[in-house]
């Protein structure tokens, strides 16, 4: 029997058809299943995600007396305390004056239970996976600051450098301040304008 022009048959073995079908459902089932296992896992990491990050209080002090001393220690120039904890920097400005680095004025550090350490203290926020890295502390002038020691508390990032009494830091822009009155109290770094305090280590030049 003759076909139209237009029509096509295909004729296909029976065995041919048995397995397109087979191969078919296959690819529907691992379908499926990919999707299963994609649902299931997006839930599961959801519920494991750990919780966002929480800050905490830090407080970094400033012992600037020297004890029995009547040297003037203070600075009328502005000082800037740079905290860097991992992606996360703070600054604060003070400005310690004589009169604060004073046993008997400013801010008495001994209720800290800090021995002997008198100055400024200043909190400040800590994100709790970033702890602090180091502290830099600078000048914008030439009126000497003179640093007997600094506590810094925060956590797993603390420290503390100096010891009561004995030679400390001078910051300055003036090199020659520690060569005048301070020349017995200064440490071998003399007087820059920027140190950094490093937990864990030492202390550095900017």
């Amino acid at each position: 029997m003759p076909f139209a022009s237009n029509s096509i048959c295909i004729q296909a073995e029976p065995q041919h058809v048995e397995e397109a079908i087979r191969v078919n459902h296959f690819r529907i089932r691992a379908s499926v299943a990919s999707l299963v296992f994609a649902i299931v896992g997006g839930a599961a990491t959801a519920q494991s995600s750990p919780p966002p990050p929480t800050q905490y209080t830090g407080t970094i002090r400033i012992d600037c007396y020297r004890d029995g001393d009547t040297r003037y220690t203070g600075t009328g120039n502005a000082i800037t305390i740079t905290i860097v904890s991992g992606f996360e920097t703070e600054r604060i400005t003070v400005s310690p004056t004589d009169h604060a680095c004073s046993p008997n004025v400013g801010d008495s550090l001994m209720t800290f239970g800090l021995s002997d350490f008198y100055g400024i203290s200043r909190t400040f926020s800590v994100v709790n996976e970033y702890p602090v890295q180091y502290v830099r502390i600078s000048t914008n002038g030439d009126d000497g600051f003179w640093i007997d020691q600094l506590s810094l508390a925060a956590g797993p990032g603390s420290g503390h450098w100096g010891v009561n009494g004995e030679r400390g830091y001078c910051l300055s822009t003036d090199p020659s301040d520690a060569t005048r009155s301070w020349r017995d109290i200064v440490g071998s770094r003399g007087c820059q304008p920027c140190m950094q305090f490093n937990v864990g280590g030492g202390v550095t030049s900017c």
